[in-house]
């Protein structure tokens, strides 16, 4: 009996050292990686839009993505997705309102899906990309749809947002593109 409550303690001890080391470490990386206070751009909100590009390149989110050039075009909007999504789905009218558009920037589709998985999908939901590609499950360093980011001609990543984009959030996108 003592025994048992000995290992109860050890075990309960264990698990509460392991969860602080995990969230110590989770908080390094946070604080690590957040940009100073005073690069957010005014009016941003909730988005992450900055004024000095984060050193975030689009390697170092989506690893390195075989047919994709950054350079190819003065902005990139990488729009990374997933069939099945809700989110994405939902998204889809927008998705096709910024595709339709007159922008500066090009619209490249990334996902872990095959590219013919992804095209099928992006036909069916009448959005028409100017480039869709595949990246490699094994080298993401995310997996959260919809992402999208705004990407400059030198692989930096401008500006992030994730997830079903509200209105005032589509049109920070929309003003990104043009």
């Amino acid at each position: 009996m003592k025994a048992a409550k000995s290992q109860l303690v050890l075990d309960t001890f264990a698990s509460v050292a392991m969860i602080t080391v995990c969230i110590t470490l989770l908080w390094g990386q946070v604080v690590r990686r957040a940009p100073p206070a005073g690069d957010a751009a005014e009016g941003a909100g909730a988005v992450r839009v900055f004024r000095e590009p984060p050193a975030y390149s689009v390697g170092d989110v989506f690893g390195t993505v075989e047919g994709f050039d950054a350079a190819a075009a003065p902005m990139t909007l990488a729009v990374f997705l997933r069939s099945g999504c809700r989110y994405c789905t939902e998204s889809m009218p927008f998705y096709r309102r910024l595709a339709a558009t007159e922008r500066r920037a090009r619209i490249v589709v990334f996902g872990a899906q095959t590219v013919p998985t992804l095209t099928a999908y992006l036909d069916e939901g009448g959005f028409k990309p100017d480039q869709v590609l595949q990246v490699k499950a094994g080298v993401l360093k995310f997996y959260a749809t919809p992402t999208l980011a705004l990407v400059g001609s030198d692989g930096k990543i401008k500006g992030v947002w994730r997830g079903r984009l509200d209105d005032a959030r589509e049109r920070e996108v929309e003003a990104a593109l043009h």
